[in-house]
């Protein structure tokens, strides 16, 4: 696969997932306006439990048919169709589960809650085979225009519903709707065809690399929803409304960036699986752009947190900011080692990225119980970023050392100027932040004037350093 079609396919992606972006901050932004924080709240605590089940229903398939070449379309077939006797199993199970749901956080709205959702989980689970033909097939555009069509679809519905007060339901309603219209797309995009008999060969054969897939998924899971149900369980329903506005929030950049790369990366570079080079030094390329990215990213966010989080989402969230400020830190050590699983997928060794899972799981859980002991939501923020930036290590290690066989201080030296960058830009928000305290400027004043020096200071940087050479080969190549 040439390198024009990697662009092509990354510009594609990036146009729809940003546009999805900004859709997505207005209406949350009117959402966050209209409910209140128990409402997102009560959504977070069953929100744990859903991303579980999607996790499950997965099973690691879906990057296993993509990255099997020998795949028939009859093998598909048996595979589609074992997910549709998951979804069925799944959609009983959630909704059973309810009720423990209900007992273990004494709030009987939870039973009714994962009834609505179980529909969800159904739809999710019968998507994950088309999602991944679509993405073999490398039919970006049609992803991307499926993605802000159901996005404008379902949030307008959903606030319709919250302005009638259904409350926490408007949020529920929501994300049924996004399955079940995706689920509709993929069925007229997708030739698939469910089989009577099941062929346990089809499922056999993809065995190994998705059984370390999901694997990984399932510690990963652990590792991304253990402080939600610590928060929710020690704290209540409140903070951790806080914690999970300030931590999605957080976590857009991160998703919308890296993960725009790495739904591009593994169908293509997969192509190339036999040929480690090749896919290690176009992965030092990708790297070195995030890094530069999020080098500005965790700066700004950092210090403009306050006009961030109150303009978006209104001051009945102020005590969000220090939250989201300090889990901010993280976002730029995030950006780059986010990408790190398309290319275990890439080079075909998942059992690798699995066993990577397992060593930050130990990290994650010892940094949340610590963040839980010391009592302040802060402070658990901050021992959350800690965490990330540990796993940041940890990742290249077992990727760069064990996977590629190259040296991790060859490695990690690219990114030294990116650090020196991040030094200047931290100093001098600060001493800038110092003058524009004493000013008398509305939020929106101070934000514009913080994004403006980021951007001049950081545009510098670039130059005096010579990484603005990065950025003028990704558009002229």
């Amino acid at each position: 696969m040439s390198e024009i079609s990697i662009k092509k396919a990354f510009y594609i992606t990036a146009v729809s997932k940003y546009t999805n972006i900004l859709l997505s901050l207005v209406f949350i932004a009117i959402l966050s306006r209209i409910l209140t924080p128990h409402d997102f709240g009560i959504v977070a605590i069953v929100t744990v439990f859903t991303t579980f089940f999607n996790m499950i229903a997965n099973l690691g398939m879906g990057p296993a048919v993509i990255q099997d070449k020998t795949l028939t379309n009859d093998e598909i077939n048996h595979i589609f169709t074992f997910s549709m006797y998951i979804a069925v199993v799944l959609l009983v199970v959630f909704c059973l589960l309810g009720f423990p749901i209900a007992w273990f956080y004494q709030n009987k709205v939870y039973v009714p809650i994962c009834g609505i959702l179980s529909l969800s989980l159904f739809f999710n689970t019968l998507n994950m085979i088309p999602n991944a033909l679509l993405r073999k097939e490398k039919r970006f555009l049609l992803i991307g225009i499926r993605l802000i069509v159901v996005t404008v679809g379902t949030y307008g519905i959903t606030i319709i519903l919250a302005l009638l007060q259904y409350k926490y339901y408007a949020l529920v309603i929501q994300s049924v709707l996004s399955a079940l219209l995706v689920f509709l797309w993929n069925l007229k995009n997708v030739n698939l065809r469910l089989r009577l008999k099941l062929d346990f060969a089809a499922i056999r054969k993809i065995g190994k690399y998705s059984g370390y897939q999901f694997g990984f998924n399932f510690i990963n899971y652990f590792a991304r929803n253990f402080d939600n149900l610590v928060i929710g369980k020690v704290w209540g329903s409140f903070p951790l409304a806080l914690y999970d506005m300030a931590y999605r929030f957080m976590k857009l950049p991160i998703n919308n960036l890296t993960l725009v790369i790495s739904s591009t990366l593994h169908p293509i570079l997969s192509e190339n699986q036999n040929d480690k080079e090749y896919i290690y030094y176009k992965y030092l390329h990708i790297v070195k752009i995030l890094s530069l990215l999020g080098v500005f990213i965790s700066a700004f966010c950092f210090w403009a947190s306050k006009e961030v989080i109150l303009l978006v989402f209104g001051n009945q969230w102020h005590e969000a900011v220090g939250c989201f400020r300090w889990l901010s830190v993280s976002i730029w050590a995030q950006m780059v080692s986010s990408s790190a699983g398309s290319i275990y997928q890439s080079i075909g060794n998942t059992k690798l990225m699995f066993i990577s899972g397992l060593v930050h799981v130990s990290i994650s859980v010892f940094a949340i119980i610590t963040g839980i002991l010391l009592g302040n939501l802060n402070t658990f923020a901050l021992c959350v970023s800690i965490g990330f930036i540990v796993k940041f290590f940890v990742e290249y290690i077992f990727l760069i050392r064990k996977g590629f066989g190259k040296k991790i201080s060859s490695f990690l030296y690219v990114f030294f100027p990116d650090t020196i960058i991040f030094s200047v830009l931290f100093v001098g928000l600060f001493f800038f932040l110092n003058i524009t305290n004493t000013l008398d400027i509305s939020l929106w004043i101070s934000l514009i004037l913080k994004l403006s020096f980021t951007i001049g200071l950081y545009y510098l940087c670039l130059l005096f350093t010579g990484q603005w050479k990065h950025f003028k080969s990704l558009i002229k190549k």
